[in-house]
């Protein structure tokens, strides 16, 4: 998993402020989980992949990953 917050943040077109602002995580904690210094929970990763499934179009601008809700 060390790569998959990445890997989908870059496939999801975010910056890893960005990718901070929607899932409502520090950049701090955002940078850690890009280095593979913390692991994202399951559920980061799932929106990471909702939003790299969802054309940029379709996308709600600047809005925390609380529009969608994922259980672990």
């Amino acid at each position: 998993m060390d790569r998959a917050f990445s890997d989908l943040r870059q496939a999801a077109g975010l910056t890893v402020k960005e990718a901070a602002e929607e899932l409502g995580v520090s950049t701090s904690t955002a940078y850690r989980y890009e280095s593979g210094e913390s692991q994202p929970r399951v559920s980061e990763l799932r929106a990471l992949q909702f939003l790299a499934d969802v054309p940029k179009s379709r996308k709600p601008s600047r809005r925390k990953a609380e529009w969608f809700t994922f259980i672990d």
